[in-house]
């Protein structure tokens, strides 16, 4: 029997990157689509919306689907001082912040236990992307200040922070299914997104028009931003679908091999 890949993503702009054009169904509540890979091998992509608490749901359906991956992919925040947007950074362990009485502190959720991680980075840099193999951090709240990434990264080291892979991780850690995450930087270390944009955008990262025409009306300077995180998220989505035919698409006996740790 073929393996099956779970793919669990928060936006749909992500799995159109990763997937192409295809439509929605829903199973059990959850929005999902169906792809194969040249192998014959089933692909599972979830939709799960922004955010923790959807994602490990997401991830545990997967689960009860009996999928033979979960995959954690899509666009991300970059807290390296040199990476910039289009980077992609394939996860080598995976962290979480945690907030509490006592304040915040980094927990490790996931690292990888065999040859995947550097097979996907040799492989990408390879073709000339530039990739990254290091710790990805999730957070319950988006990072959207330099200051707030800068901060980040002094605490946990971790190269880029999402809203999600975390809970995939845990998931996968849970149930004892092979798991891997990639993401894409798209707002880099030095850059501050302002609330107002990242407001605009709906759950599935469309944005919404009377929203955002509101708000550039009281406040025209927003131009700039939104061009710029438009034009930055455009280039973080066309490297995360680009990679994504490099690393899966076209040899997916070599891929699937190394995360089930069955050699090649």
């Amino acid at each position: 029997m073929k393996p099956v890949l779970g793919l669990v993503v928060a936006l749909s702009t992500e799995a159109r990157a990763l997937l192409g054009r295809g439509t929605w169904r829903k199973f059990d509540g959850w929005p999902l689509r169906h792809g194969r890979l040249k192998n014959g091998s089933k692909i599972l992509c979830v939709l799960s919306g922004v955010g923790m608490d959807q994602a490990h749901l997401a991830s545990r359906w997967l689960t009860g689907q009996g999928v033979s991956v979960l995959a954690s992919m899509g666009i991300s925040g970059g807290l390296h001082p040199d990476i910039k947007p289009g980077a992609l950074i394939i996860a080598e362990s995976v962290l979480e912040l945690l907030e509490n009485g006592d304040g915040e502190k980094t927990n490790l959720v996931w690292a990888s236990q065999n040859s995947c991680a550097e097979y996907l980075h040799k492989v990408l840099a390879g073709k000339g992307f530039e990739v990254h193999l290091g710790k990805v951090i999730s957070t319950r709240q988006a990072v959207l200040t330099s200051e707030g990434k800068k901060s980040l990264y002094q605490k946990s080291g971790a190269l880029a922070v999402d809203m999600e892979c975390a809970a995939v991780a845990h998931s996968a850690r849970e149930t004892g299914t092979p798991f891997f995450a990639m993401r894409a930087v798209c707002d880099t270390c030095d850059h501050s997104i302002p609330p107002d944009i990242s407001n605009s955008l709906n759950e599935n990262g469309h944005i919404k028009p009377w929203f955002i025409m509101r708000k550039l009306l009281r406040r025209p300077s927003l131009v700039k931003d939104l061009l710029r995180t438009g034009r930055d998220y455009k280039t973080a989505l066309s490297a995360l679908g680009r990679a994504w035919q490099v690393q899966v698409k076209y040899d997916p006996g070599r891929f699937l091999s190394q995360i089930l740790d069955k050699g090649v």
